[in-house]
Order: structure tokens, then C-alpha cells, then sequence
């Protein structure tokens, strides 16, 4: 038998679990304005406002099993967020996150993970995000990788179940 509680799922948040596209402006040079979603993220009216995606129900039935689940995102998690994680139930066993990083997704991403797996004994098992580049990097650590906005399509129309057996 498996011994789940060495399996790892990642998560990431934004566009996978939580839906806070509400908070996320562009600069008119087409940059992401940064300095908006910092605001943003200082304000627990705007932050309520974030929706749930469909994976999220997916991610409470695999916190039944025993799996590790960790977070993996390139926010920088503040007091509100953390408050908002609680509120609906996300328990992580780890929230790796870009504190005062400035490096990019995918570049902050493989130095969390490498930094985690250095210190654990967790085994690599599924990750979910919604970035392509960041779904390359959680493949070469040994995870099975789901994009999450076609999983979150796909569950939003009923087309897959929502139970963890369908996902091993």
C-alpha cells in the first residue's frame, strides 16, 4: 500500500484554486501593474470578493485522504491572504511563496520546490497551475501535472468527476 502521507500535491493559487482576476490590472504598456495587486492585497473588501474555482472542491476531497498538499505561488502571501486561506478551509502543509522575490514564476517556483524537497522526504505526485512554463517546472521535479484552467472548464461543465480515484 502507498503511503499517501509522502505524496505531495501542489497547488498553486491564483487561476487555480481562487478566482481573483478582479484584483489584476495592466499597466498600458501591457505589463502587469504589480504595484495594483499589492494594493489590492491590502484590502480585505476587494480580497472577499475572490471566487472559488471548480478545483477547489478537488482540493477538499484529496485533503480527506492524507495526502501532503502544499501551495506553491508566486504571490508574496500577506496577512489577508492567509486570512482568506482560512476562511474556506485550505489547509496547506507548506505555502511556498515569492516573498520579497522579484524573479519570475517559473524561476521563483523551481527554488521553492528545490528548497523544499531538499529539506523533506516528500515524494512529487500532481501539481496544478495554470501556466504552462510552471507546469514544466513541477514536470521536471516528478510531478503529474494538470493544466488548471482546462481542468477547471472541464469541471465547471461537469465533464469530469470530481473525485481523487478519477486523478490517480
Amino acid at each position: 500500500m502507498i503511503n499517501t502521507k509522502q505524496m505531495v500535491i501542489a497547488w498553486d493559487l491564483d487561476e487555480t484554486l481562487v478566482d481573483s482576476s478582479h484584483r489584476i490590472r495592466f499597466k498600458s504598456n501591457g505589463e502587469f501593474d504589480l504595484d495594483y495587486w499589492r494594493e489590492t492585497s491590502k484590502d480585505w473588501d476587494i480580497i472577499s470578493k475572490d471566487k472559488l474555482l471548480p478545483l477547489s472542491e478537488l482540493y477538499y476531497e484529496f485533503k480527506k485522504t492524507g495526502f501532503s498538499q502544499i501551495c506553491v505561488t508566486a504571490r508574496k502571501m500577506e496577512d489577508l491572504d492567509y486570512r482568506f486561506l482560512e476562511e474556506y478551509g485550505f489547509e496547506f502543509d507548506m505555502i511556498l511563496h515569492r516573498e520579497n522575490s522579484l524573479e519570475l514564476d517559473e524561476i521563483l517556483k523551481s527554488k521553492r520546490l528545490k528548497e523544499y524537497f531538499d529539506e523533506s522526504d516528500k515524494i512529487p505526485f500532481m501539481a496544478y497551475d495554470d501556466k504552462q512554463e510552471n507546469l514544466e517546472i513541477f514536470d521536471r521535479f516528478g510531478f503529474r501535472t494538470f493544466h488548471a484552467k482546462y481542468m477547471n472548464a472541464k469541471l465547471k461543465y461537469g465533464e469530469l468527476s470530481k473525485s481523487p480515484k478519477d486523478f490517480i
